[in-house]
């Protein structure tokens, strides 16, 4: 997705996978989206804590974003294999 001319569509995408997984806990756990998001909250961020081999820790949802990376002189050299496949339904 870096050097995709179109990256902010992802900033889209990320948001409705976001608020669905919200949807999901909260109907799973007959619950609201601002209780999971409350009860879930990790230092500001959507979070699950765990224990693994003794250690606590901690599996937080990407935040970071999707910004377009331009190519430097070298990369754009390079040869990009374009192959676009229609990843849903029949062909």
């Amino acid at each position: 997705y870096k050097i995709a001319n179109n990256a902010s569509v992802l900033h889209k995408f990320n948001y409705f996978m976001y608020y669905s997984m919200l949807k999901t806990f909260a109907a799973k756990y007959k619950s609201s989206v601002k209780k999971i998001r409350t009860k879930y909250d990790v230092d500001g961020e959507f979070g699950i804590k765990y224990q693994a081999k003794g250690l606590t820790r901690t599996m937080v949802y990407y935040n970071e974003g999707f910004r377009r990376q331009k190519l430097t002189q070298i990369e754009a050299n390079t040869e990009v294999k374009v192959e676009y496949k229609y990843p849903f339904g029949r062909f």
